[in-house]
C-alpha cells in the first residue's frame, strides 16, 4: 500500500512489490488462480520495464491503475475464506 500511496515513485522503488507477487503465486499455485490473477501478476511484473516510457509518450500515468489492481488481487485473496487445495492428495486415514 506504501507504493500506491507515494506521490512520487521510480522504477527501482517497486521492488517492494516482490514480496507480495512472491506471495500471490505461491498462494495460486497451491489453490488455483483466480481470474485475472495472471493478467495483474503479468503487468505488475513488467511494469518497470514499460510503464514510465509509455507515461511520458502518453502523458498518462499507467503505474497506479496497475498498483491498484495488485493491491485488490491481494486484498482478495488474502481477506478472502481458505480454499482447499487442487493439488492435495485424498487422506489415507480418515480427515
Amino acid at each position: 500500500m506504501a507504493v500506491l500511496a507515494s506521490p512520487f515513485l521510480l522504477d527501482y522503488d517497486l521492488l517492494m512489490l516482490a514480496l507480495p507477487m512472491a506471495w500471490l503465486l505461491a498462494s495460486a499455485q497451491r489453490t488455483g488462480f483466480r481470474p485475472w490473477e495472471k493478467v495483474v501478476l503479468f503487468a505488475a511484473f513488467v511494469a518497470p520495464l514499460f510503464l514510465r516510457t509509455i507515461a511520458l509518450r502518453l502523458g498518462i500515468p499507467l503505474g497506479p491503475p496497475v498498483l491498484a489492481a495488485l493491491l485488490l488481487v491481494v486484498a482478495g485473496r488474502a481477506f478472502s475464506p481458505s480454499e482447499p487445495s487442487r493439488t492435495s492428495a485424498p487422506c489415507a486415514s480418515p480427515c
